[in-house]
């Protein structure tokens, strides 16, 4: 089991990475969305995180998105669907990669 431990109010948090649905960044800060509708905000950049949380899927330069809570993929809408029902627009450039990518993990 990976734990994401994250340091918010003077104290550490520690989540499972399932239950990490994603990470969006906002300047220096990043918002880290968990399952039931929870949310921390940190202070680090969301490349930060990028280094070294696996199974997740930069789409676009604000979100990191986990792999495990992707549902589709809309080619018209250039946006991914989470289990919640949100979706994230996927920037152009990456799109070619996140496509292969989740094609390979449905294999």
């Amino acid at each position: 089991m990976s734990v994401l431990s994250i340091y918010n109010n003077k104290k550490y948090h520690h989540f499972n990475l399932n239950d990490v649905l994603r990470l969006e960044a906002d300047g220096s800060y990043t918002h880290v969305y968990l399952t039931g509708k929870r949310k921390f905000i940190v202070s680090y950049h969301l490349r930060y995180f990028e280094k070294f949380l696996e199974g997740f899927i930069r789409v676009h330069h604000k979100h990191l998105v986990n792999q495990d809570h992707v549902t589709g993929l809309s080619k018209t809408t250039e946006e991914i669907m989470l289990r919640t029902g949100e979706t994230i627009k996927i920037a152009r450039r990456r799109k070619k990669s996140i496509v292969d990518i989740l094609s390979l993990k449905s294999k």
